[in-house]
């Protein structure tokens, strides 16, 4: 069944070793629990891409950290993938939601 929306959950944290990955974790955390619809998710991935240069462009010390997705093919499952003090998913939803 193909995914309506997906929602995003912040898996374990680990301890952040710098500036940059202590923003990036205020970042996920903000947007975690956060439900997409399946027809924005390329607009939420280029959203979250902007906010991630951002912040590796405000900390220049530290070296950049690009984000990726890998999706498991018979799940629907998406993991972020890139930064290392945190698991982040995009688990499939299947219900219809009215707006």
């Amino acid at each position: 069944m193909t995914p309506t929306a997906y929602y995003l959950h912040l898996g374990h944290t680990l301890q952040c070793k710098n500036k940059l990955e202590k923003d990036l974790l205020a970042l996920f955390q903000s947007i975690d629990k956060t439900l997409v619809m399946a027809d924005d998710l390329p607009k939420f991935k280029v959203v979250v891409a902007m906010k991630v240069a951002e912040i590796n462009n405000a900390n220049p010390r530290c070296k950049a950290v690009e984000v990726y997705y890998y999706q498991f093919a018979e799940q629907h499952q998406i993991s972020v993938q890139g930064i290392n003090c945190l698991n982040a998913y995009l688990y499939p939803v299947t219900q219809n939601f009215k707006a």
